[in-house]
């Protein structure tokens, strides 16, 4: 047990209480009472000193002199005894109890903050002493509060940030900016930039539910994913921006300097959203946004992958093809789309020639086309095997024939090293490339190269 209290009533203590017993003014009043109001207020520099009963009462006057009412929340360590919060109680008022540090016994600073962000902020989010004075007809809070309500905005966004990226803590990081969010829509301000960090935050939070109704709402708003940044004159960084109209208020008031624009990457929201459908199993409105996505950005890389996925899964090929043609009718020279038709053609149509001629395409639009380069090698070594199976097949006396499908097979193998070596040169560290590679050498008894490719596979 941890005692309240140890009496100590050595020296003069003993003298005066005896005094006070003797003149009978042992309550509200007396000599001492009035040396003790001087004193406090002498140490001070108070106006008045008051002297209460006990501490509980002491309290109780404090919290009514800060201006807490019926059913505010009033903080409290949890290390305490029972007079701290009957004091919160008299007043009516609701106690929030905090653990304390072990090493001060203290009130822990990190918890408050962290249950500051999830649960009060919102009241002064909702400008709340602002909407109690408009009904109140008492001015205290208003002009203080409209002054500060921007920078606390931009004050949540910092939080946020840190809270992110240098504790990794995502689920408070999506408190604070919500808390930004919705301070700067008190403001009529639409801070929807903010409001896609904390699609993506709750996205990566594994909260789809969550991330999917903003996304949502982000697409109904017709968010163009456009920041906007410039350079706090208060300490020469870049920062972000909600919005061009709050940029240019700071520039007006030389606090920021050298406005930027980004392009726009609106198609980046589609595409989470698509994620995050895959993520909770609803066919149907993935389907129906693709559809809408790849409409609205018929040139995005990642959409057009996402619908050949979406088709290939089906195993409807056709519907691959056709969505190909199409983009490559806007688009001939695209190596993506080049690449993924001559995949089809050969992998899932077995189309071996308009394969070869797709995959040629692609590197021909792209000579560094690493995946284009990759499968006609492959093809090439497809084509070695065709003639081993030819040669397995041939009687002992058909030497003329033998010769003739071997330098058949050897010259397979030296184009599909051609095209092995030159994916090498393009990525060393590629292993479906490094594997082909050391299978091509010994193929062709090149075994030294094969083994120092060997070498390299056991290093990756």
């Amino acid at each position: 047990m941890i005692p309240l209290s140890i009496p100590n009533i050595s020296g003069n203590e003993l003298k005066y209480v005896k005094d006070c017993l003797d003149t009978g003014w042992i309550s509200s009043a007396g000599e001492y009472v009035n040396k003790f109001e001087e004193a406090i207020q002498s140490y001070t520099g108070a106006k008045y000193a008051i002297a209460c009963i006990n501490g509980t009462s002491g309290l109780q006057v404090s919290l009514i002199l800060a201006g807490v009412t019926k059913n505010d929340i009033v903080i409290a360590p949890n290390l305490t005894f029972v007079a701290t919060l009957n004091a919160i109680s008299y007043i009516s008022a609701q106690t929030v109890l905090i653990d304390n540090c072990e090493d001060s016994w203290q009130i822990d600073v990190d918890l408050l903050e962290k249950w500051l962000i999830g649960n009060t902020i919102t009241s002064f989010i909702d400008n709340r002493p602002i909407t109690t004075e408009k009904i109140s007809g008492k001015k205290r809070y208003s002009k203080e509060a409209l002054n500060k309500i921007p920078s606390v905005g931009s004050d949540f966004v910092k939080l946020a940030e840190s809270l992110n990226f240098n504790e990794g803590d995502k689920s408070a990081a999506v408190k604070a900016y919500e808390s930004a969010y919705s301070i700067r829509e008190g403001l009529g301000i639409l801070d929807t930039m903010t409001l896609s960090y904390i699609g993506f935050l709750s996205q990566d939070n594994g909260d789809f539910t969550k991330a999917r109704g903003i996304y949502e709402k982000l697409i109904s708003l017709n968010y163009k994913n456009i920041t906007w940044s410039g350079l706090l004159i208060e300490d020469g960084k870049r920062y972000p921006f909600p919005d061009k109209k709050t940029l240019d208020s700071y520039i007006t008031s030389d606090r920021a300097s050298d406005p930027q624009r980004s392009e726009s990457t609106q198609h980046e929201i589609y595409i989470q959203l698509l994620w995050v459908l895959r993520e909770l199993k609803d066919p149907d409105s993935y389907d129906a946004l693709l559809l809408t996505a790849r409409s609205s950005f018929p040139n995005n890389d990642d959409l057009l992958k996402m619908q050949l996925q979406a088709f290939l899964d089906k195993e409807d090929f056709d519907g691959a093809l056709s969505n190909l043609e199409e983009a490559l009718i806007s688009d001939p020279i695209n190596a993506l789309y080049l690449y993924n038709a001559g995949f089809i053609y050969h992998q899932k149509k077995k189309d071996k020639i308009k394969g070869r001629e797709f995959y040629a395409r692609a590197m021909a639009a792209d000579e560094n086309y690493l995946d284009a380069i990759y499968m006609l090698g492959l093809m090439h070594i497809d084509e070695s095997n065709e003639v081993v199976e030819k040669i397995n097949k041939l009687g002992r006396n058909e030497k003329t024939k033998y010769n003739s499908f071997t330098k058949e097979k050897n010259d397979a193998l030296g184009s599909a090293l051609e095209y092995f070596e030159k994916a090498y040169a393009i990525n060393a560290k590629d292993k479906a490339t490094l594997e082909a590679l050391k299978e091509v050498y010994y193929k062709l008894q090149k075994y030294d190269d094969a083994k120092r490719i060997m070498t390299e596979l056991s290093e990756i």
